[in-house]
């Protein structure tokens, strides 16, 4: 009971000091607006910070990516966590290239690899009919580059 008194008080304790250091820090604003906020035009978009994350983790930690298909040292491909199709595969290539019409010439080797990675899956699960996807940068959930294949 001395402990639960204890822990009332010292909640009670730093709610009036808070009080009282809010109302010395703000008692001097007139204009109705106690904090402002600035806004920035860098602020990224959910897409960009996906791409990122994605970047970080098909780079940096491969290990903890669940459901790999197959792997190279240039391309992963995993299971799609929330298929629209019997088969539903994401191939990524292990550089952070944002999409299609972000391509350069250093990017050549992984989209070769990327490629030649989607035959051997075909092969591999036997897949005949099927479909490729790739969104451009306007339609991305994720802001990197990947693929989808889709097949029934």
């Amino acid at each position: 009971m001395k402990n639960k008194m204890s822990i009332i008080f010292l909640v009670l304790f730093v709610f009036i000091l808070g009080f009282i250091v809010g109302g010395i820090i703000f008692r001097n604003k007139t204009d109705g607006t106690p904090i402002t906020v600035k806004t920035s035009k860098n602020i990224l978009k959910s897409s960009e910070i996906t791409g990122l994350l994605s970047s970080v983790i098909l780079n940096y930690s491969p290990g903890v990516i669940p459901n790999v298909i197959f792997e190279t040292e240039k391309t992963i491909v995993v299971k799609h966590p929330f298929p629209e199709h019997k088969i539903h595969y994401l191939l990524f290539p292990k550089k952070d290239i944002k999409s299609i019409g972000a391509f350069s010439e250093s990017d050549k080797d992984y989209i070769i690899d990327l490629h030649a990675s989607l035959i051997e899956v075909l092969k591999i699960k036997n897949i005949k009919k099927y479909k490729i996807l790739s969104n451009g940068s306007g339609r991305q959930h994720i802001a990197y580059l990947h693929f989808h294949l889709m097949a029934d």
